[in-house]
């Protein structure tokens, strides 16, 4: 007996074309500042597609975006989901987001997060790495955006994690993620 099946899920690919994110300039309001201008990229169906750079180049902030996750700055661009144009509640429906750093969940109660968080101190990176992705696939989504899911992880826990991760895009979910 199975503990976890897939529901059915449509498969969805993500396609972005000349995405240009400006935020207001703190010492001048009245001008803003492109964080990045023109930025084109797709994502298939059962692949891992990794957004690369070095630290503050804005791979997590690029993530943000297509996801939908950034509220303030102007956004211009496409954002695709199987071709058509991204809406919140599209992209709401369709994915599921792991930040960097673990969180609990926002609908616990103060006395189940305690426990939980009692139940798991002193547990490796890995093993935290590993529920954060869990809890989020628990959801099943079509797309899984993952913010930097091998950080602070040593070689052989982050190849555990992106060999589950490699699982799961076989599976036919499209992955985008953050990489240093």
């Amino acid at each position: 007996m199975r503990c976890f099946q897939w529901k059915h899920f449509v498969p969805v690919s993500v396609a972005f074309k000349d995405l240009w994110y400006a935020v207001p300039d703190p010492t001048n309001p009245k001008e803003t500042i492109d964080l990045f201008k023109g930025i084109s990229g797709y994502a298939l169906p059962g692949t891992i597609t990794a957004l690369m750079g070095s630290s503050g180049a804005g791979k997590t902030t690029l993530m943000d975006v297509i996801a939908g996750r950034k509220t303030g700055g102007k956004i211009q661009g496409q954002i695709l989901l199987n071709g058509h144009p991204a809406t919140d509640l599209a992209i709401r429906r369709s994915t599921g987001y792991c930040k960097q750093m673990e969180s609990h969940s926002e609908s616990s109660t103060i006395r189940e997060a305690l426990t939980f968080n009692q139940i798991i101190r002193g547990s490796s990176a890995e093993l935290m790495k590993r529920l954060t992705i869990g809890m989020e696939l628990a959801a099943q989504p079509s797309v899984i955006f993952l913010d930097e899911p091998t950080r602070g992880l040593d070689a052989r826990s982050a190849k555990l994690i992106m060999d589950g991760v490699r699982k799961v895009a076989d599976t036919g979910h499209t992955i985008i993620c953050t990489i240093h």
